[in-house]
């Protein structure tokens, strides 16, 4: 059978330090040249990720497009990009994210065999760069700190719930519609979730590989983890179907522990229920850990973020729950 052309596409913005690994891993695939070409939206950056992208391509030998965005945001990029796309199928990757070289070929021969398939996906392997990479790979890549999220924890083919940097059906979109460009973050979840209603299917294989180049700070795992618990809400909001338990479990906890600590005032009861509650999360975040890292200090590193990645996604569901009617 012969192999189909594939629209690649990347959305950045200030994105100069990493924009180049990106689009070398998609340059370098093993896929036949003549069938691919990429696509590079900018969301008007302020560094030099439009330049580095300009050169790099002009360089590429490959079919290649740019486009600027105006609207600066994922949404409105990926939108744009998929409109222009020429292929039949097309394949979102981030601009943190770095492919394997056999990304293509794998996503597209996985596609093409399971038939009742809109999107598949592979396994997101999460690098951190920095004196703090230890600790933050294992929070993010640990189903504690993220939740069952199959394409970070899950070494089993099967199919999922969404799809991370996947290849999808371009004929999906002019069936349920594109990215919805009012939400600032979650995007793909509210539009998986239509995908799915519509009868769509995801599958993930393992096979299937990129590097995800993850934040290198606590705080700036912290913020993330803030605004994911926010925007889910909003999404939500505008989907219903668009939440899984995995998002609601910080809520809950977070929750619990207002509820728990103001009642304590009246009564001790509480205040013993909530220190159970409180134990028993830092033991299952102790034998976490340990599945990663056996060095004390280490240890204790990875469940305080086990637990401030927790309570700052909570917190942000809770605001978003707050201030919903001016989501």
């Amino acid at each position: 059978m012969k192999k189909p052309y594939i629209s690649t596409i990347i959305v950045a913005r200030n994105a100069g330090k990493s924009i180049e690994k990106s689009l070398k891993s998609l340059i370098e695939q093993d896929y036949p040249k003549d069938l691919y070409e990429i696509i590079f939206v900018d969301g008007v950056s302020e560094d030099q990720t439009l330049k580095i992208a300009e050169n790099i391509l002009e360089n590429s030998k490959l079919d290649y497009q740019i486009i600027i965005n105006p609207k600066k945001t994922l949404a409105s990029g990926w939108n744009l990009a998929i409109k222009k796309a020429k292929g039949n199928y097309v394949v979102r990757i981030d601009a943190h994210v770095e492919a394997y070289k056999d990304f293509l070929d794998k996503s597209i021969s996985t596609l093409l065999e399971m038939q009742d398939v809109t999107c598949v996906g592979g396994k997101a392997i999460t690098v951190v760069e920095g004196k703090n990479h230890e600790i933050i790979s294992n929070v993010l890549s640990s189903p504690f700190g993220v939740g069952n999220s199959t394409f970070r924890v899950s070494n089993t083919a099967q199919y999922a719930d969404t799809a991370a940097c996947g290849l999808y059906r371009k004929e999906i979109f002019d069936i349920i519609g594109f990215f919805d460009e009012s939400l600032g973050r979650s995007q793909d979840t509210e539009l998986h979730a239509r995908i799915t209603a519509a009868g769509g299917k995801f599958y993930f294989n393992p096979e299937i590989k990129v590097k995800y180049y993850a934040r290198n700070t606590y705080t700036g795992i912290i913020k993330q983890a803030y605004h994911n618990g926010k925007w889910n809400i909003a999404v939500w909001k505008k989907n219903k179907r668009s939440l899984m338990l995995r998002h609601l479990i910080p809520l809950f906890f977070v929750l619990s522990i207002i509820i728990l600590g103001s009642l304590s005032i009246f009564s001790m009861l509480f205040l013993k229920i909530l220190l159970c509650e409180l134990i028993f999360y830092f033991i299952l975040a102790l034998f976490a850990g340990l599945q990663k890292n056996r060095y004390p200090i280490q240890l204790m590193k990875t469940i305080f973020l086990f637990f401030l990645m927790h309570t700052a996604y909570g917190i942000g569901s809770i605001n978003s729950f707050i201030h919903y009617r001016n989501l």
